[in-house]
C-alpha cells in the first residue's frame, strides 16, 4: 500500500493512506479438515493450493491484508483419502478394506467363500463398486481347449478372466474364460503360429516339432485369432443392380458423330460458293415462237437474261429491238 505524510517541526503525520500486509507462505485447513498449503500471496493477490496430508485436489486461496481464505472455484475440493476398514457385501459377507486414495480401486478377495469383490474410495468413503461372495462365482480350477487343459483362476460371475490363460505343455496358444452362473466356457482362442513358408496353421502341433526348429522360430511366431471359423455373413439389404455405364458411353459417342456430321453438312450447304449454287431460270417454258414471250424478254432485266438459255437469247438477238433497249 501507500500513504501521505507530513513533517511539521520535527514530527511526521500521517495524512491519508494505509500499508496492507501481504501473506506468508503456510497451510489452511477447509471445512472437512483437509490441509490445503500456498505459497507465499500479495495483498488481494490470488493463488492456487494444493490439499495434501489425507486428501487431493485443488483450491484458490486469497490473501486480504494478511489473512488468508479460501475460494474455491467452480468444482474446486479437496478430496479425503480412505482408511481401512470393515464392508459388507451383498450376500452379506464381511471383507476388509485396505487404505485406498480417493478415486482408487483394488479387487479384494472373500474371506470366507469362492469370489471376489471390487472396492472403490470416493472421498473418504469406501463401498463395494462390483461383485459379491458366494455362489454363482466360479472356482479355480482347468477346462479342456482343443486337446489342451487350461487352468484358470477363480472367475466372478458374469466375467472374463483379467488376462489370457496360457495353455501347458507342447501346445501354443492362449484362452480367454469367462464364468456364466458357475458354468465356465470358453470365451475367445489365440494360437501362435509360427510365419513359416507352406506350414498350414491346422497341421501344426509343437508337440510333433523338433526342439531346433522351435528354436529357430522362436522369435517368428504371431497372434492368429479367429482363422479356423468363418466369419457369419452379416443380415442386410438385398443387392442393388448397378448401372452399366459403358452403355451410357456408347450412346453419347454415337449422338455426338451423328450431331458433328449433321452440323458439318447442314453449314456446308448454306455456306458453298457461288459456282457451287444451281441457277434458277426465270423464263417461261414455252415456244418462243410466240410473240408475247419475245416482248416479255424485251421487258425483262439484266438477271433474268442472264439466266435464259443460248437459243432464246438468239431468238431475241434476231428480233428487232429498238436501239434504246
Amino acid at each position: 500500500g501507500s500513504i501521505e505524510v507530513t513533517c511539521y517541526d520535527g514530527d511526521v503525520v500521517v495524512n491519508s493512506g494505509e500499508c496492507y500486509v501481504n501473506c506468508a507462505a503456510g497451510s489452511i485447513r477447509d471445512e472437512n479438515h483437509s490441509l490445503v498449503q500456498y505459497p507465499a500471496i500479495e495483498h488481494l493477490g490470488t493463488t492456487t493450493g494444493t490439499c495434501a496430508g489425507n486428501s487431493t485436489g485443488y483450491v484458490q486461496v486469497t490473501c486480504d491484508n494478511g489473512i488468508v481464505s479460501l475460494t474455491p472455484l467452480l468444482g474446486q475440493r479437496c478430496y479425503r483419502h480412505c482408511s481401512s476398514g470393515s464392508l459388507v457385501t451383498s450376500d452379506g459377507s464381511l471383507i476388509t478394506s485396505p487404505s485406498l486414495e480417493h478415486d482408487q480401486r483394488t479387487n479384494v478377495k472373500c474371506t470366507e467363500d469362492i469370489g471376489t469383490v471390487t472396492v472403490r474410495c470416493d472421498d473418504g468413503v469406501s463401498y463395494i463398486a462390483s461383485g459379491y461372495c458366494g455362489e454363482g462365482n466360479c472356482p479355480a480350477g482347468s477346462l479342456v481347449v482343443g486337446d489342451a487343459s487350461v487352468y484358470y483362476p477363480e472367475i466372478n460371475d458374469d466375467e472374463e478372466t483379467e488376462f489370457p490363460q496360457e495353455c501347458e505343455g507342447a501346445y501354443l496358444g492362449e484362452a480367454v474364460l469367462g464364468c456364466a452362473d458357475s458354468v465356465v466356457e470358453v470365451i475367445n482362442i489365440t494360437f501362435l503360429y509360427p510365419a513359416v513358408e507352406n506350414l498350414s496353421a491346422m497341421d501344426f502341433n509343437a508337440s510333433k516339432m523338433s526342439a531346433e526348429f522351435l528354436k529357430e522360430h522362436e522369435d517368428e511366431y504371431f497372434h492368429l485369432c479367429g482363422c479356423c471359423i468363418p466369419a457369419p455373413v452379416p443380415e442386410g439389404a438385398d443387392p442393388i443392380a448397378g448401372v452399366d455405364l459403358r452403355k451410357i458411353i456408347v450412346w453419347a459417342v454415337c449422338v455426338g458423330v451423328v450431331g458433328a456430321f449433321l452440323a458439318t453438312a447442314t453449314g456446308l450447304y448454306f455456306l458453298r460458293p457461288d459456282w457451287c449454287r444451281r441457277s434458277k431460270t426465270r423464263v417461261h417454258p414455252t415456244d418462243f415462237s410466240d410473240e408475247g414471250q419475245i416482248v416479255a424478254y424485251e421487258n425483262a432485266d439484266a438477271s433474268s437474261l442472264r439466266d435464259a438459255g443460248r437459243p432464246q437469247l438468239r431468238a431475241l438477238y434476231d428480233k428487232e429491238v429498238p436501239p434504246d433497249w
